[in-house]
C-alpha cells in the first residue's frame, strides 16, 4: 500500500513538472515567434514580452 502511494505521488509530481515544462516551452516558442516578427519589422517596437522566464530552463 505504501509503495502504491509513493508511486502515485511520484507520478503526480512528474506530471506536474511535465506540464510546467510544456507551458514554459509554449511561452518560449510564442516569444520566439513574436521576436521573429519584430526582427522582420512586422510588429511595433513597443511590444513588451510579458513572460518572465529564466534564461536557462532545465527540461528532463
Amino acid at each position: 500500500m505504501e509503495l502504491e502511494q509513493n508511486l502515485l505521488g511520484n507520478y503526480k509530481k512528474n506530471k506536474t513538472i511535465e506540464t510546467q515544462n510544456e507551458v514554459k516551452n509554449l511561452l518560449i516558442n510564442r516569444d520566439n515567434e513574436i521576436f521573429k516578427l519584430y526582427q522582420q519589422g512586422q510588429i511595433l517596437q513597443g511590444y513588451k514580452v510579458v513572460s518572465k522566464l529564466p534564461k536557462t530552463i532545465k527540461t528532463e
